[in-house]
């Protein structure tokens, strides 16, 4: 579970065309402020 926990993490720190080169972690931030 460690090892799957750490490939997440890493995964939603990749910045992503589709969100404007925003990482999923910075645009679920962005959304819950609204």
């Amino acid at each position: 579970q460690k090892q799957l926990d750490t490939v997440a993490a890493q995964l939603n720190r990749r910045p992503r065309k589709r969100y404007g080169y925003a990482t999923p972690d910075e645009m679920i931030k962005t959304l819950l402020v609204q």
